[in-house]
């Protein structure tokens, strides 16, 4: 398998994982010594190291943000392709809820591969989008769903 393919199948247990809330199938995708790392500023931004922490700190972004809302569209806005030694892609996420303006995430992602494993996850936030997390956050939290409400259905991924 190809490391755009094996990228492909993590992406898949991804969102299938927003959907069941089970994210063992996530975990068999990643090195025991794998690392996610985002760089930009406020929310968004972290370090999580091995795959245990790897594991709960998407799973909290996912309670902390995504089923904050009623519905989340990923979008491929270029690749993914195989670059510089990692499979990468540019991305959007559109985070959407009723009576509020739509939230647009926007960013670069680069996956690292060992063995057909996730070593490595680099996702590169620019500050602005970092900054407009924080502030619709800070503006809008209180008309959110509780933080780990439910499953967050899924719109076709456009792109």
């Amino acid at each position: 398998m190809n490391a755009v393919d094996s990228f492909a199948r993590y992406a898949i247990a991804f969102e299938q994982a927003l959907v069941t809330d089970d994210w063992s199938p996530v975990a068999e995708h990643f090195t025991e010594d794998a690392v996610y790392e985002t760089f930009g500023v406020g929310f968004l931004a972290g370090r999580a190291a091995g795959r245990t922490e790897v594991i709960a700190r998407l799973r909290r972004s996912v309670d902390n943000l995504d089923r904050l809302f009623d519905e989340r569209v990923p979008e491929i806005l270029e690749g993914p392709s195989e670059r510089e030694g990692g499979v990468w892609m540019r991305f959007a996420l559109r985070l959407i809820r009723a009576g509020l303006p739509e939230l647009r995430i926007t960013g670069d992602h680069t996956v690292y591969l060992h063995g057909g494993r996730i070593c490595r996850i680099e996702e590169y936030v620019p500050t602005p989008v970092g900054t407009a997390v924080d502030a619709f956050l800070a503006a809008h939290g209180a008309a959110l769903k509780p933080a780990a409400a439910s499953a967050v259905p899924l719109r076709r991924m456009a792109g």
